[in-house]
């Protein structure tokens, strides 16, 4: 049975659960449920495929999906800034430089994409690539990968692999490469996967949501690694009202923001944050 095929029925299970779990919202207060949004990014990937798949997309190589066996290396590019047309150029030169470069098949709709490679020398060729289109923390896009042990897991892998993007995007510049692994952001997802820390932190993020632009200005300094001037020159405000909106963060959230457990706090705040503003991040 061809990979695609198999790994499909799969993704039809997944869009089942994928509607009848409710996906929290953080500004709501409720926590976003991880399993959940991976299982509706599992479908909606799986449906992804399928449609370049149907389309016989030969010059990506989608047209044999018989050719992927065992494990499968799962690699999602997505653009920081979806809707802008200037952060799909550097999407397009990567997914060209994969495709001219190594055996992997990729799907890209502009804004986001799906590369499948097999593990290895095929996979670092790709990260090379990615490198040459110069994939770097300044980048528009950001990348996450994960292994798909068995061309079952394939949807699963692409919806970990968005997940990672997604952090990578909303949470960090600086990383030890072009793409994020689940060592990159082992914190964020330890506490994604705890219902009652993602409960209590879903409602700190409401608490910011009630004031204008407090969430934002939170993830632009911990983009800017808490360094003020590049925070305030980013969005565009006076040193004064950065201060301003950092100090009523703190009191809002009840932590210090001075130290290390409140940054922490603050960071796993913004994951779970994240993690509810996922589903925009996906392929439709």
């Amino acid at each position: 049975m061809p990979i695609l095929q198999r790994a499909g029925r799969q993704g039809d299970v997944l869009a089942h659960h994928g509607r009848m779990r409710m996906v929290g919202s953080a500004g709501s207060g409720r926590a976003p449920n991880v399993r959940a949004v991976l299982r509706e990014s599992a479908a909606r990937w799986r449906r992804f495929a399928f449609d370049h798949w149907a389309q016989a997309d030969t010059r990506r190589g989608v047209d044999d999906p018989e050719g992927l066996s065992g494990p499968v290396e799962v690699l999602v590019l997505l653009t920081r800034s979806p809707g802008e047309q200037s952060a799909h150029a550097p999407l397009r030169t990567a997914c060209e430089l994969i495709g001219a470069e190594t055996a992997a098949r990729y799907m890209s709709n502009g804004r986001t994409a799906l590369v499948l490679s097999a593990p290895g020398r095929d996979f670092h060729r790709c990260v090379e690539a990615l490198t040459q289109a110069s994939l770097d923390p300044g980048s528009p896009i950001a990348a996450g990968a994960v292994t798909a042990s068995a061309p079952n897991g394939l949807w699963w892998a692409a919806a970990e692999a968005g997940l990672l993007a997604t952090l990578t995007g909303f949470l960090r510049t600086r990383r030890a490469g072009p793409v994020a692994t689940r060592q990159d952001h082992l914190v964020e997802l330890a506490v994604l996967a705890d219902a009652t820390a993602c409960a209590r932190l879903a409602a700190a993020a409401g608490q910011l949501s009630t004031g204008p632009d407090l969430l934002s200005t939170l993830r632009a300094y911990i983009t800017h690694d808490l360094n003020a001037a590049a925070t305030a020159a980013a969005l565009h405000i006076h040193r004064s009202t950065l201060e301003y909106r950092l100090r009523k963060i703190y009191a809002l959230t009840g932590v210090d923001g001075s130290t290390v457990p409140g940054i922490q706090y603050l960071a796993s705040l913004l994951a779970v944050d994240c993690l509810d503003r996922m589903p925009t991040e996906l392929p439709p």
